[in-house]
């Protein structure tokens, strides 16, 4: 999905992308709460970022560049992306942690599409030209040597209750002795 995404953005807007900046890290997020006191194999899962090398300025290209997400992700089953809602933060954190009060003119816009089966799509836009101040440009400045892109469409795949296939035989035998059972509700939170 994400690779089909990749194309269509960089059919409309010319991108290019940079090779995975975290790659080799393990997208398995260990260890969940089981919601019976105790951990579970069960993790999930955040997919490597994947980054392109330049973004759309315009917030209308912005906007066009979310509904082809949308296009392509809802082929999986996926809802229209949504820019993460903001009504609870305030002028100033709004300001100083995205540089701006309203997405077309913060530097950093992100969203997120829902998916089928705990699954999501992130998204997010990083764009340095709405930087006024230049205080984006040094906090966001990636490491010597890193492939972090500070202007960028960022795209992240991720997931719920997923079992990491070196898991399995552990998770076999623990759930032997629960075989037939009924399970119990789970603890309130």
């Amino acid at each position: 999905m994400i690779a089909e995404i990749e194309l269509a953005l960089s059919a409309e807007f010319g991108l290019e992308w940079a090779p995975p900046a975290d790659a080799d890290a393990s997208p398995f997020n260990r260890p969940i709460e089981n919601h019976f006191g105790g951990r579970s194999l069960l993790t999930n899962v955040n997919g490597p970022e994947s980054q392109s090398t330049s973004v759309p300025q315009a917030w209308a290209d912005k906007q066009r560049a979310l509904s082809i997400i949308g296009e392509v992700s809802s082929r999986y089953g996926y809802s229209a992306p949504e820019i993460n809602g903001l009504e609870r933060w305030s002028s100033e954190d709004r300001i100083r942690d995205l540089g701006g009060l309203t997405p077309d003119k913060q530097v950093i816009v992100s969203g997120m599409a829902p998916g089928p089966a705990g699954q999501w799509l992130s998204v997010r836009f990083q764009d340095l030209s709405k930087d006024t101040n230049g205080t984006f440009a040094d906090r966001l400045r990636p490491p010597q040597g890193s492939q972090w892109q500070l202007n960028t469409v960022a795209l992240s795949y991720g997931a719920n209750g997923l079992l990491a296939a070196e898991d399995r035989n552990e998770f076999e035998s623990r759930l032997e002795p629960f075989r037939g059972l009924t399970p119990p509700e789970p603890l309130e939170s």
